[in-house]
């Protein structure tokens, strides 16, 4: 039988989670999502999604 202390268990659990952590910021930033698009293509569909949320900005003064 083997008997691992709290403390050990800790340290592997922390290791655990520093290399869960390492791998997905390092897949995090492989994926780049823009598009370079150009407007002579007719052939393809493109979705621009807008950040706005349907009022004006309240900075703009208008």
């Amino acid at each position: 039988m083997i008997v691992i202390s709290k403390k050990r268990i800790q340290v592997i659990i922390l290791f655990i989670m520093i290399g869960i952590l390492t791998f997905t910021i390092q897949i995090g930033g492989v994926s780049d999502k823009t598009k370079e698009v150009n407007s002579n293509i007719d052939d393809e569909k493109i979705v621009v999604l807008d950040a706005g949320h349907g009022s004006p900005d309240e900075r703009s003064g208008k």
